[in-house]
């Protein structure tokens, strides 16, 4: 089976890739093997996703990548975050397999070297050198904050796949704050296995903690791997961890609640006094320690004095943690004692969701889930400690294994399988036939007529409880059948749906976390 494949480079930065240069793979610039990796930092549906990279070496005896080589083609061009896009076709199908960025450009130096180290990101990267500055919002789902991050800092609307979210958050804003931090506390308030991630197409893909209950790639199995017998198979090297170390059976997470003032306060004050030329603005920004909202246009007597001339006040917004305050000047005005009013939203209480798994602890001693769930209301804090307990506090094993793209079969798994999606993994050495939900993926792209291989780090998926309580079922409706469950497990094929044909009835469609 003849796998080819695809590096593009655009050195002048205008993302058509079809410049002089721009296609370093057609030049037979790029030396085996080229890697790229996206997923989580480790393969468990608790850990945090790192942005995609991509490495690579380019051959240089041209000097054509030597950036103090004023003869080159590229001189001048040869700049970081330049885009970069890399691909692979199989057969008939073809996949992007990474759309980022440059990142760092090594040149070696020696005299008979004569290459370059190339290392590239996707644009998660990027989301760490913006800070983005929100609206207070009374009550936003977590798919709304993301957008609502991705509007701060000017990223196309084009390029979401966002989920609406399970979690409310309450009285939520950003203030000068960093975009990707801030996404991942969102993804953390909206509980396990939600994520973050980039596609390959571009997009920035935000995935709630009910995505692999509702989408076919994740209630699914898409394939099924094996180690011996039917394709597509497996090679070494093959990894497995039981996980012990990741079991948590007690819960607690502080939820702190806020309640707007009733009464209009100062929420900043200044004691500096302004001299504004005539015709001329000065903006001021007035930062709180507590979010506030309907913050009132300072009004001359009462929240400034002015001294000499006259002057004309305006906000940037009402709500947040910070505005900004304009004044512009009618004649030359000097005016001190300014202040801003607004009611604010103060913490008014914190209250501790406590739960816990005694079968669990019994078996393997306290272990504590660390309290990350930092926004979550009330009723989604304690959903997240449901989902917790039912998933974590009994091992879910880990699997890493290799993908050889020598056949069509294979082939199709290494490039086609993501993030969440769900897979079938028979080991005859474990005496194993359990599935998984894929949490990293990395591809090793020899471009030289070699296999590619694809790493796919898994976790797996927790089995569902046995006879849950069902109302209005004939039999699962019995007390002494039907079993109530401190710590429900979700099922895909039993939660309650709207508009669903049958998962909207009772009897059928269950309640979720």
């Amino acid at each position: 089976m003849a796998v080819s494949y695809l590096l593009r480079i655009s050195w002048r930065g205008d993302s058509t890739f079809a410049l002089e240069g721009d296609d370093v793979l057609s030049l037979g610039r790029v030396k085996p093997d080229l890697t790229i990796s996206y997923g989580r930092d480790q393969s468990r549906a608790l850990s945090p996703i790192a942005a995609g990279s991509i490495a690579f070496r380019l051959n240089n005896i041209s000097r054509d990548y030597s950036p103090e080589n004023t003869a080159s083609p590229l001189a001048g061009f040869l700049d970081p975050a330049r885009p970069l896009i890399a691909g692979a076709t199989a057969g008939a199908t073809s996949y992007t397999l990474f759309q980022g960025h440059t990142d760092d450009f090594k040149v070696d130096p020696a005299p008979n070297t004569k290459e370059v180290d190339v290392s590239g990101l996707d644009a998660l990267a990027d989301f760490r050198e913006n800070k983005a500055t929100t609206d207070l919002f009374p009550v936003v789902r977590t798919g709304a904050a993301i957008h609502a991050i991705l509007d701060a800092i000017g990223w196309p609307a084009e390029l979401r796949d966002i989920d609406v979210g399970a979690t409310t958050l309450r009285w939520w804003c950003l203030d000068d704050e960093e975009a990707w931090q801030s996404m991942a506390n969102i993804v953390n308030a909206e509980g396990t296995p939600a994520l973050i991630t980039m596609g390959v197409d571009g997009k920035v893909i935000f995935r709630d903690r009910h995505h692999r209950l509702l989408r076919t790639e994740s209630n699914t199995s898409q394939a099924t791997f094996r180690d011996t017998g039917a394709e597509p198979l497996y090679s070494a090297p093959v990894e497995y961890d039981q996980g012990w170390r990741d079991v948590y059976n007690v819960v607690s997470i502080a939820v702190d609640e806020r309640d707007p003032s009733p009464l209009l306060s100062a929420v900043w004050t200044s004691d500096l006094t302004y001299s504004i030329p005539s015709g001329q603005t000065y903006s001021i920004t007035a930062s709180s320690s507590e979010p506030f909202h309907g913050a009132i246009t300072p009004v001359e007597g009462t929240d400034f004095q002015v001294r000499s001339g006259s002057a004309s006040v305006s906000l940037s917004r009402t709500a947040g943690k910070s505005v900004t305050i304009t004044i512009t000047a009618t004649g030359d005005t000097v005016i001190d004692s300014l202040q801003l009013r607004a009611y604010e939203v103060k913490v008014s209480r914190t209250v501790q969701v406590e739960q816990e798994m005694t079968t669990s602890i019994s078996r393997y001693g306290r272990k504590s889930f660390p309290d990350t769930a930092k926004g979550a209301c009330l009723e989604d804090a304690k959903a997240i400690a449901d989902i917790v307990l039912s998933y974590r506090s009994e091992r879910l094993p880990t699997f890493s294994l290799t993908m050889i793209g020598d056949r069509d079969e294979r082939a199709a798994q290494c490039f086609g399988r993501d993030l969440s999606d769900r897979v079938t993994i028979v080991s005859g050495e474990l005496g194993m036939s359990r599935d998984f939900f894929i949490e990293q993926v990395s591809h090793v792209l020899p471009l030289g007529g070699l296999y590619p291989r694809t790493t796919f780090g898994c976790e797996a998926a927790p089995a569902p409880a046995d006879t849950p309580f069902t109302f209005d079922d004939a039999t699962l409706g019995k007390f002494g059948t039907g079993k109530f469950a401190a710590a429900p497990l979700d099922t895909a094929s039993s939660i309650f749906i709207w508009d669903h044909a049958t998962q909207a009835k009772f009897g059928t469609g269950l309640f979720a976390s």
